[in-house]
């Protein structure tokens, strides 16, 4: 039930009103009814209460319902203001917090990566913040962990066995970009140039039977560092242990003929892969 003003409060007038008018009423039908005349004497006043006890009663029980009620109203505007004061707290929280994220993904992004929009990725990763906090979606968590783990597991199966023929080298890697690519579809990542950052071309499917690892290494942690990019802006996402533990596994690995080794250094990428087209082809000869 809302509740505006106490002066505005229906049920409290009405109590106010008719304990008033009843007891009004039940003292002019006493002293209609009897004969009284004017006395001072100390009895008289004690006779007058017991006389009008009905009236006084009935009034003094209308104003303990009249405060009861008040107390009331009184309570549910203090709640009121308390919820009007937490939801102000939470919509001010949520846009500092979205400015944070947007400054944070702006200033740690690959030049090589785009979002489809920062304030929907802000919406997935934390759903319903405005209404109810800052809280992190469990389902993101879970899809990393899962496809993470997905990618480790092919890479370790890729990796155990050097004889693997050409077709199952294929699939392999394929099975890894429908990983990476389900990472950053999630995330709503977009990537220029991403043909370059396919696994499964002739190129890396050469390069691999050639014991050439590096560009596998190089192209699944250009899409692993810029998840674990994004994880890293909220506490909350420490749990992704997957993404932790292959990200900190053998990290020498990832953009080794990079000049920085904080940026994805594409020319570099590209030249590697013609030198491993060079060596292939002066192994045919």
């Amino acid at each position: 039930m809302e509740h505006g003003s106490l002066k505005e409060d229906w049920i409290f007038k009405t109590i106010l009103t008719l304990s008033f008018i009843i007891s009004l009423l039940s003292t002019i039908i006493i002293v209609s009814n009897n004969q009284y005349y004017f006395c001072s004497e100390t009895n008289c006043f004690s006779n007058l209460l017991v006389i009008f006890k009905l009236p006084i009663s009935i009034f003094t029980g209308g104003m303990a319902l009249s405060a009861l009620r008040a107390l009331i109203v009184r309570s549910h505007q203090t709640a009121v203001q308390i919820h009007l004061t937490i939801q102000q707290n939470l919509f001010s929280n949520y846009y500092k917090h979205l400015e944070e994220f947007e400054k944070y993904i702006e200033l740690n992004t690959d030049k090589l990566i785009f979002f489809r929009s920062k304030r929907e990725l802000h919406s997935y990763l934390f759903p319903d913040s405005r209404e109810s906090g800052i809280k992190e979606n469990k389902e993101f968590i879970n899809i990393v962990n899962s496809q993470v783990l997905n990618i480790e597991k092919q890479v370790i199966s890729l990796t155990s066995n050097p004889y693997h023929s050409e077709n199952e080298i294929r699939v392999t890697l394929s099975n890894i970009d429908k990983s990476l690519s389900k990472l950053r579809d999630i995330v709503g990542m977009r990537v220029k140039e991403a043909r370059h950052f396919k696994l499964c071309e002739n190129n890396i499917v050469d390069a691999v039977r050639m014991g050439f690892w590096d560009q596998v290494y190089d192209r699944t942690y250009f899409t692993l560092n810029a998840i674990e990019m994004i994880s890293k802006f909220e506490q909350s996402f420490k749990p992704i242990e997957a993404l932790n533990k292959i990200c900190n596994h053998d990290r020498k690995q990832a953009w080794h003929y990079n000049e920085s080794g904080t940026e994805y250094n594409l020319e570099a990428a590209k030249k590697r892969i013609n030198e491993i087209t060079k060596l292939k082809s002066s192994s045919q000869i």
